[in-house]
């Protein structure tokens, strides 16, 4: 993608990212905690939120290449020729 599509496809996956880990994060690690600590988990997770939009456009690109995934070799199959029957 490439575009606004693009601009708008990345910020939506980092977006769902960040709200994941807060998440996990008050569920798991936060579980007992006192809901100040709770509500500091999310308040930190809004405003990364608000962050990343800037984040975007002031922080260089970071492209990780992926290894193309390699194809299995055709199989072959050995078909013996039918042989004259005496």
């Amino acid at each position: 993608m490439s575009g606004a599509a693009g601009v708008v496809a990345d910020l939506l996956l980092r977006a769902t990212a960040v709200l994941a880990v807060a998440f996990l994060v008050d569920r798991v690690a936060l579980r007992r905690a006192s809901a100040a600590a709770r509500h500091l988990c999310w308040t930190v997770a809004v405003v990364a939120l608000l962050a990343l939009p800037a984040a975007r456009f002031a922080l260089p690109a970071w492209h990780v290449a992926l290894p193309a995934a390699e194809r299995p070799a055709p199989a072959v199959v050995a078909v013996p020729h039918a042989a004259a029957a005496v």
